[in-house]
C-alpha cells in the first residue's frame, strides 16, 4: 500500500529527470526511480531492502516520459572559456567528468577524476577552483553514503567557501556537514549547522535549497519528538516547493 501511494504521488515527477546527449526515456525513469525511492527518502519509515528494491522495479515500470534538463543535483558541463588555455579547459574536463562518473553511479572513475583535477588546482593555486572540486567531492560522496568522508571533505570545503567568501559555496558545504553530522548520531548539533545553511539560502532567495534544508531539519525534529515544529516546517517546506515549482522537494516534504 505505501509503494502504491508513492507511485501515485511521484508520477508527476518526470520535470525532474535529467537531460543528458544521447539519454533515453528508460533513462529517465530508472533516475527518477533511484532518487524517489532513495534509502535516504524512504529509510525513516522502516522500509526493508526487498520492499525498496520491489518500489525501484514499480516505479521503472510504471513511470513514462521523456527525459528534461537538469535541477542543481544533477551534472553540468562548466563552460569553458574561449580564451582559456589548455591546461585551463583540461582541468575543467576533468572536473566535469568526475561529475558526471558520481552521477552514473562509478564512485572509484568519479574520485579518479576528481582527485587529479583537485591536484592540478592545487599546483596552480586556484582557490576557486579548489573550492570547486571538493564543493563536487561532497555530492559525490553523499551519493555513496560515507558520511566519514562526507563530513570530512564538508569540512574543508566550507573552510575554502569561507576564505572566498563565496556564500552560496558555504551554504552547500554547510548542508552536507550538517547531514552528515547528523548521519553519524549527532543530531543536536547538525541542527546550527543546517539553520546556517537555510539562513544563507533564504537570504539570496535559493528556494530549492531553503526546501532542502527545509526537509534535513524537519526530519531531525519529528525525530526528537517535536510535532509541532515538524508541522510548521512541513507547512513552509510545501509552500515554498509548491510556489517554485520544485517537485522533488515537496516530495522530500511531504516525507517528514
Amino acid at each position: 500500500m505505501a509503494i502504491k501511494l508513492r507511485v501515485s504521488q511521484l508520477q508527476g515527477l518526470c520535470d525532474e529527470a535529467p537531460y543528458t546527449q544521447g539519454g533515453t526515456t528508460q533513462h529517465a525513469r530508472v533516475y527518477v526511480a533511484k532518487r524517489m525511492v532513495s534509502p535516504r527518502v524512504i529509510g525513516a519509515r522502516s522500509l526493508t531492502r526487498e520492499i525498496h528494491d520491489k518500489g525501484l522495479q514499480q516505479l521503472s515500470g510504471q513511470l513514462s516520459f521523456e527525459a528534461r534538463p537538469t535541477d542543481g543535483q544533477d551534472p553540468r558541463c562548466t563552460p569553458t572559456p574561449a580564451t582559456a588555455d589548455h591546461q585551463t579547459r583540461f582541468a575543467v574536463l576533468l572536473e566535469n567528468l568526475g561529475d558526471l562518473e558520481s552521477w552514473k553511479g562509478n564512485p572509484e572513475k568519479s574520485s579518479a577524476y576528481l582527485g587529479k583535477v583537485l591536484q592540478l588546482y592545487q599546483e596552480q593555486a586556484d582557490t576557486k577552483g579548489i573550492a570547486s572540486v571538493l564543493r563536487k567531492q561532497t555530492v559525490a560522496t553523499d551519493r555513496i553514503s560515507d558520511y566519514v568522508k562526507l563530513r570530512t571533505i564538508a569540512t574543508t570545503a566550507l573552510e575554502h567557501c569561507r576564505a572566498l567568501k563565496d556564500a552560496l559555496g558555504i551554504a552547500e558545504a554547510s548542508f552536507y556537514l550538517g547531514f552528515s553530522v547528523d548521519a553519524l548520531g549527532a543530531r543536536d548539533k547538525a541542527l546550527p549547522i543546517l539553520h546556517e545553511s537555510l539562513e544563507i539560502r533564504r537570504t539570496h532567495g535559493d528556494e530549492v535549497g531553503v526546501v532542502q534544508c527545509l526537509e534535513r531539519i524537519g526530519d531531525i525534529q519529528r525525530r526528537k519528538g517535536e510535532k509541532r515544529v515538524v508541522l510548521s516546517i512541513l507547512d513552509e517546506a510545501v509552500a515554498i516547493a509548491s510556489r517554485s515549482g520544485d517537485r522533488l522537494g515537496l516530495v522530500l516534504a511531504l516525507h517528514i
